[in-house]
Parts: C-alpha cells; sequence; structure tokens
C-alpha cells in the first residue's frame, strides 16, 4: 500500500504522520475545559454498591379552592351570533 514509517499516508506523504489522539473530552464540556479536583483518577468508584432515593411524586398540585358552581360557569360564556367570513354563503 505504499506505507513508509513517519511519512503520511497521502500520495504524496502529504498525510498526518502522527496518530489522532482519542478525544478527552467528558460529557458536553466545551474542549479542553478542566476543573482542577474533579477530575482525579484517585476516585475509587464501587460499582456494585446499589444507590437508592425516595422521591416524593405529586402528579396532581393540591388547590384549597372549590370549584366552580353552575351558575358561574354558565356566565364565563356567551352565546350570540355565528359571524361568517366574508364572500362565504
Amino acid at each position: 500500500m505504499g506505507y513508509k514509517a513517519g511519512k503520511g499516508l497521502g500520495k504524496f506523504d502529504q498525510g498526518r504522520a502522527e496518530i489522532v489522539e482519542a478525544s478527552t473530552q467528558r460529557g458536553r464540556r466545551g474542549l479542553g475545559f478542566v476543573i482542577k479536583g474533579l477530575d482525579d483518577e484517585e476516585i475509587e468508584w464501587e460499582e456494585d454498591a446499589e444507590v437508592e432515593m425516595q422521591e416524593l411524586v405529586e402528579w396532581i398540585p393540591s388547590c384549597s379552592q372549590l370549584p366552580p358552581q353552575q351558575d358561574e360557569l354558565e356566565n364565563w360564556s356567551s352565546i350570540g351570533e355565528v359571524l361568517t367570513a366574508v364572500g362565504s354563503k
């Protein structure tokens, strides 16, 4: 295939001679973003440790107001003439 050690892989040896390094980006951080003390390699993780967390789920928030009465609901809407667009029959 024409490989020569220390040369690029293009027709005229113009390609990249060094290897492409793996990205060290973690998550959605910007390239090269580092927080000292956060990425310490000395931390040992216990992969078998099970973490439990209790979460209070409230699907419908409670309301202290009473529901509206029928006569109040009727006052919210009104019935009137049906308007038609110009030119329609």
